[in-house]
């Protein structure tokens, strides 16, 4: 500041020469200060009132050089504007009425404020008092600007959920990295974004759930199953069985074919109570698979099957007709319900078809692969382990039950299990009612699994009543004690021929309730209690219901087919794998999808809706009957934007190192390619 100011001095004396100005001669000063030192250490010359002000300070001291010292101990108040007790006060407050769950308004803190200060001042002199001189009143502004400086992170933490506050603020790091296929498993289930209906009368059913398993190395979808089941134990154990089993889908016209299969060493999934049940544990345990039960609320911590889940949604769910979007914001005023035209079967057809030659093949954003070319390449080095024989899957994920055994058999829910195995296991000496092990397969009642004393595998015992067991699930069952209870007199045992009357008797009220309007959980749990979902997938089939064209049927392609085969178990979504042969993974090539790959039937349901049941849905639009001519000149009309060719992936490039490691991968192919027989 020296030289600034005596620049100035010498200006006012007249000893600076006339023609410089004092401006010009300051920024020649600083730039001869600036000459010495670094370009990060450059000065820019202080104002001019700020040099005039030093200026006076100097000449009234007599030119003394301490008098341009900086005073740093005049700047600013060097008292506490706000009481400290008061302070104190106020946090306390904001603590305790502020963050908390109930999430009070500001208003609400401001008063709680004034009238404790107000309560403290007043008991100022008595023997409890807590103060002995009086605070100011705090103002609203005071109070309001406190809780305005809360954090973020902590007013989510308080006054909302802990763990949303968690995943909302802090950083999230790079999780578990798995380097080899069947290494780690993700699991979750989901309720689809889309309404189905009936297949023959067209009633709707509600929104099915799907529950899908992702390999984290290849991000590969290894099994899927799609219900009304819900998240129950049946709905795991018949996604588990489709995951590890071979997947032999050619009958409903998959180009390319789906790799995935083998016993995996880890499975994370979520903290349900069909999650956490003591059939899953002990399934688990007899394949050596090491279940992982995450924290609730944790999203994050399978990120891999949520981000699948939000794919399948925007390349597919999403663009059909019958969705419901994320939420109503994104649906608006379309009226998913009475759109709805796909049925469970289709819908079925069409996640497996997107996921088989559309997700599979295309490229993956995280590894820059197709999750079937990098599984391909990761099964030479990795082969995946697969249990002894199919029948063992059909026979470990079911349902573990204990009982005891009779003469009669083995009695569960009314029903009786016998034959001559049960009675050679009771005759035995050495035979212990505690080793005794009785598996349930919840999607046929017609016949149990029992391992006993002595014995090495698992005995299948039929039902005695194989008229009404076979081929039924266990809640149709409990739906039919539950009904044969209020035909029945009270204190009465159910025989067989109280649960055969209850069960047509229930028939009979379910036909009826499809083909009138029925409430939405009525209709849902008719979908269950029909076991619509539970058979292995189908390529679409014709149905009976009413449409918008009339008596015209719907026609459907050469591929239409009905399942293959499967093995000896009846009922058994696991096929019978064929002998290996070497597939020929280079043929099929994973292209956009076109019309061709979907039969007329689903084409069709794309452009034309279902009418509604019987009686007329309010709000619903008037039933369009076209003549023949409309009809001709519909059907030259181009496609909608919403269809399927236009909309799951249409123009995706190909992984070009698929191709290549697909016929590189025949060795792996082969060790993968398990004869069960």
């Amino acid at each position: 500041m020296q030289p600034y100011v005596e620049a100035l001095l010498n200006h006012r004396n007249g000893t600076l020469q006339p023609y410089v100005d004092i401006k010009i001669r300051w920024r020649q000063i600083a730039e001869d200060r600036n000459r010495t030192r670094a370009q990060a250490d450059h000065e820019r010359p202080p104002s001019r009132s700020s040099i005039y002000m030093f200026a006076q300070r100097y000449a009234s001291a007599d030119l003394d050089i301490r008098a341009l010292l900086p005073d740093f101990q005049a700047r600013g108040n060097r008292k506490a504007r706000i009481d400290t007790r008061l302070n104190e006060i106020l946090d306390e407050l904001i603590e305790a009425i502020y963050l908390t769950p109930e999430a009070r308004t500001k208003a609400a803190l401001v008063a709680a404020c004034m009238r404790h200060v107000e309560a403290l001042n007043s008991a100022i002199g008595q023997p409890d008092a807590e103060l002995i001189e009086p605070l100011p009143l705090p103002t609203r502004r005071m109070i309001v600007r406190r809780a305005d400086q809360v954090e973020k992170f902590d007013l989510a933490y308080y006054r909302k959920d802990p763990i949303k506050a968690q995943n909302a603020h802090l950083p999230i790091g790079v999780g578990p990295v798995a380097t080899r296929i069947n290494q780690r498993w993700e699991l979750d289930s989901s309720t689809l974004d889309v309404h189905v209906v009936e297949k023959q009368t067209g009633a709707r059913l509600g929104r099915p759930t799907l529950t899908a398993v992702i390999d984290c190395a290849s991000r590969l979808i290894v099994g899927w199953k799609i219900s009304f089941e819900g998240e129950s134990t049946l709905q795991l154990m018949l996604t588990l069985r489709h995951a590890i089993s071979p997947k032999r889908l050619n009958h409903i016209n998959i180009k390319c074919p789906h790799p995935g299969r083998g016993i995996p060493e880890g499975i994370w999934m979520d903290n349900g109570e069909a999650h956490h049940s003591d059939s899953l544990k002990d399934a688990l345990n007899l394949l050596h698979i090491t279940p992982y039960w995450l924290p609730p609320k944790r999203p994050k911590l399978r990120g891999k099957i949520e981000r699948w889940f939000r794919s399948l949604n925007l390349g597919l769910i999403h663009n059909i007709r019958g969705t419901t979007k994320s939420n109503p914001k994104q649906s608006e005023d379309y009226d998913s319900e009475d759109e709805a035209v796909f049925t469970l079967e289709e819908i079925d057809w069409l996640i497996t078809f997107w996921i088989c030659d559309v997700y599979n093949t295309r490229e993956h954003r995280a590894t820059r692969r197709s999750p079937i070319g990098l599984w391909a390449e990761m099964a030479q080095e990795f082969p995946p382990v697969m249990p002894g024989h199919a029948e063992d899957l059909n026979v470990l994920l079911t349902r573990l039950s204990k009982r005891s055994v009779t003469a009669k058999g083995i009695e569960i829910r009314g029903l009786l299990y016998n034959d001559y195995t049960l009675a050679l296991l009771r005759n035995r000496p050495d035979y212990d009612p505690k080793d005794l092990k009785i598996r349930i397969d919840e999607a046929d009642i017609g016949h149990i699994y029992v391992l006993g004393t002595g014995m090495t595998h698992y005995a299948r015992i039929p039902c005695t009543n194989q008229r009404y067991a076979a081929g039924k699930t266990v809640y149709q069952h409990q739906a039919v004690m539950a009904h044969a209870k209020k035909l029945a007199d009270k204190d009465r045992q159910l025989t067989e021929h109280d649960f055969e009357k209850a069960w047509g008797e229930l028939i009979l009220a379910g036909n009826t309730l499809m083909q009138t309007k029925g409430r939405r959980k009525t209709l849902h749990r008719l979908g269950r209690f029909f076991a619509i979902g539970i058979k292995p997938v189908q390529a679409p089939q014709p149905s009976n219901a009413d449409h918008d064209d009339g008596d015209e049927d719907y026609e459907f392609d050469s591929f239409a087919q009905g399942p293959k085969p499967m093995s000896s178990v009846e009922a058994s979504p696991v096929p019978t794998p064929p002998t290996p042969r070497d597939p020929e993974p280079s043929t099929a090539q994973p292209t956009a999808i076109t019309t061709e790959h979907i039969s007329a039937a689903v084409q069709k349901r794309l452009q034309t809706r279902r009418s509604p049941p019987k009686g007329k849905r309010p709000g619903s639009r008037p039933r369009r009957v076209p003549d023949e001519n409309t009809r001709s000149a519909a059907s030259k009309k181009p496609q909608p934007a919403a269809t399927i060719a236009t909309v799951a992936a249409a123009g995706n490039p190909v992984d070009p190192r698929f191709e290549s490691a697909a016929n590189d991968s025949s060795r792996s192919f082969k060790l993968m390619e398990v004869d069960y027989d």
